[in-house]
């Protein structure tokens, strides 16, 4: 098979299963296709756009752009946000994703829509050449810490003291809770019930914690994720949505390393991301 016959086209019905395996090939994760139709047919805000890299019927390239919804100043915008960037190794994959990415990124420019990705630090690499052009917005900093290395005594998580509660299904609740915080916030995700239930409770083989505080009203949230690195649990905060109480997100933040704690984890991460 020969680069010059590269066909770079959009997604069709079936791709899905080439997809996955370049995604297990790429990433050495194995994905069902329920969880991919969850990930770009499902999701509340819209259809993703998905581009194709194809050579004698072989898909060698992939990148997909997922519909966001993102709250600026006091306006709604739709945006997109680039994930699964991935190639074939046997091929000269730097020239042929950068087709690729370029085909996506001629078409949000054609819709008008903001487009943004937090890249690895290959594809970093690629995007900000000159032949593509895209700009840093900034860094995402990551903390970790050993649980080990905690050493305070705090209640498990769900004891009335901190009045958290697991959740199964997010409710209007959480969308009033969105509308009444999102004022304090110049850019942010929407976060209302449609777009948190398609993210953490109807995903397949969902593997999330949620817990909220308050009773009648929600007063606050975190979102907590349990995997497996090399052989390793690690624990990760995969979202944290309060207000600007440091008593209130502190006890969750305590809880939650209690929680990890529990587990026996080798590694806690949180992220600068929380919450955005």
């Amino acid at each position: 098979m020969s680069e010059n016959n590269l066909t770079i086209r959009f997604y069709k019905p079936g791709d899905e299963l080439q997809i996955n395996r370049l995604f297990a090939s790429a990433f050495h994760i194995n994905r069902s296709r329920e969880e991919w139709v969850w990930k770009f047919q499902n999701n509340p805000m819209g259809s993703s756009i998905i581009v194709i890299g194809e050579i004698e019927d072989k898909i060698v390239a992939h990148i997909a752009a997922v519909p966001v919804g993102i709250k600026m100043g006091d306006k709604f915008y739709l945006c997109y946000q680039s994930l699964d960037s991935m190639a074939d190794p046997l091929f000269n994959s730097r020239l042929i994703f950068m087709r690729v990415f370029r085909r996506l990124q001629e078409e949000i420019k054609n819709m008008g829509q903001v487009h943004f990705g937090f890249p690895n630090k290959k594809a970093h690499g690629l995007l900000t050449k000159k032949r593509i052009g895209e700009n840093d917005l900034g860094k995402v900093d990551i903390f970790c810490i050993k649980p080990r290395e905690v050493s305070f005594y705090m209640p498990a998580l769900g004891l009335e003291e901190f009045n958290l509660q697991e959740i199964n299904e997010f409710d209007d609740r959480f969308t009033c809770l969105w509308r009444d915080l999102s004022s304090l916030f110049k850019i942010k995700l929407i976060r209302d019930k449609e777009y948190l239930n398609w993210r953490y409770i109807y995903k397949p083989d969902n593997d999330y914690k949620v817990f909220a505080s308050g009773d009648g009203g929600i007063t606050g949230y975190i979102v907590l994720k349990v995997y497996e690195s090399n052989g390793q649990k690690i624990g990760s905060i995969m979202d944290l949505f309060a207000p600007d109480d440091s008593l209130l997100c502190g006890n969750m933040l305590k809880n939650a390393l209690v929680y990890f704690k529990s587990l026996r984890l080798i590694s806690l991460f949180v992220t600068t991301e929380i919450g955005s």
